[in-house]
């Protein structure tokens, strides 16, 4: 796959193109994406996802965002499914300006060259979100693209959506966003230094740092799957101040099972699978480790009880 994030790029050749921001590339974002490779593969075609970095309503709201899954997640996601391109075009205000059909000629037709244009029902674009499905309709009839709209996907009487998505992993419904991915919510950072505290307990942790704009669930003892160097282990993943041990800002730790190996600067991906209890402050190390000890066996019962023998 391509990876292309600045706006001076060679003109791409005869596409299908899928556009959309894909925050959790959830199921529904996945159909959308399985349908523009397919096309893709039968009409003898580029496949080309086209998104926005940074994220509209960051510089148009000036909003905060938080991301389920970082940039370069979405990278690695992507990457194993057979896309020829990946776009992150840099949104600026003035691109915010262009008119739908602007957007529509100058991008999709001009730029991409596209052939097939793959959508979501809701799909809105151009200044102001003024484009619609009709008006997209209208576009693509007009300069001869042919247009695979695909309706929305329910999880239950609930709508897989990003928005949604955050609302279960802020709420520790990893069952559920697990469901709508199809995959776990993970964390994908290089190993850093700590303060050696872990090990000191004997349970040393790997420390990771998760990019600013990454959302992260609320602070808490986690049940969790650790992937490093191909293999999966059993663990338990930390999220926040440390208190018993005054802590003055908010970390990830994660003590792997059965794992003794020097890993700092090396990639790891914890998966969340459920909240063991929220973060609290210990009277002394002891009560402290006493936990810890609770806590692993926790996860272990919950591993147990889904039959996650890795």
């Amino acid at each position: 796959m391509v990876y292309i994030n600045d706006a001076n790029f060679i003109d791409i050749k005869n596409s299908v193109v899928c556009v959309g921001n894909f925050d959790g590339l959830h199921k529904g974002h996945q159909k959308l994406i399985e349908e523009t490779i397919i096309l893709a593969k039968n009409e003898n075609l580029k496949s080309l996802v086209f998104s926005f970095y940074p994220h509209p309503r960051k510089i148009l709201n000036s909003e905060t965002i938080k991301f389920i899954i970082t940039s370069e997640e979405k990278r690695y996601l992507l990457t194993s499914l057979g896309l020829d391109y990946f776009i992150e075009y840099p949104f600026e205000k003035s691109f915010s300006e262009l008119s739908p059909e602007e957007f529509f000629e100058r991008f999709l037709l001009k730029m991409l060259n596209c052939k097939i244009l793959v959508v979501g029902e809701g799909y809105l674009f151009g200044k102001n979100k003024s484009g619609n499905i009709e008006i997209l309709k209208m576009l693509c009839a007009k300069h001869n693209v042919k247009l695979i709209i695909k309706s929305h996907l329910n999880l239950g009487y609930e709508k897989i959506s990003s928005s949604n998505l955050r609302k279960w992993i802020l709420s520790s419904e990893f069952e559920k966003a697990e469901e709508a991915m199809g995959r776990p919510y993970f964390i994908k950072e290089k190993v850093v230094m700590g303060k050696q505290i872990g090990r000191k307990l004997n349970f040393p942790t790997a420390n990771i740092i998760a990019d600013e704009e990454k959302l992260l669930p609320n602070d808490g003892i986690y049940a969790t799957r650790t992937l490093y160097s191909g293999k999966l282990y059993k663990s338990v993943t930390n999220i926040g101040e440390n208190p018993t041990l005054n802590g003055d800002k908010r970390t990830i730790e994660t003590y792997i099972f059965d794992f003794d190996e020097n890993i700092y600067d090396k990639e790891i991906v914890v998966y969340f699978y459920r909240k063991l209890r929220d973060e609290m402050k210990f009277i002394n190390i002891e009560q402290l480790k006493k936990q810890i000890l609770n806590d692993v066996l926790n996860a272990q019962k919950y591993f147990d009880e889904q039959k996650f023998y890795i």
